[in-house]
């Protein structure tokens, strides 16, 4: 059986370091994956959407990547 996870976090940067705040986790046994949430934030901040993907197939991990997005200020 194929499986795609794809794990979600939104990043603070607090005291000159990133930490994340919240982190969302979807499955999907498909071609198409949705990730939307409306997640709130406290302004004053920098925060940027970091993202890992994986791939499985019969269970066995077959490619893996992440990204991080830009940063932004709210």
């Amino acid at each position: 059986m194929n499986k795609v996870e794809v794990t979600a976090s939104i990043q603070q940067y607090i005291n000159g370091n990133w930490q994340t705040i919240k982190s969302w986790t979807s499955i999907f046994n498909s071609n198409s994956i949705d990730l939307f949430k409306e997640r709130y934030v406290v302004s004053g901040y920098y925060y940027c959407l970091g993202s890992t993907g994986a791939v499985y197939q019969n269970g066995v991990l077959m490619e893996q990547t992440s990204y991080t997005g830009p940063s932004y200020w709210y």
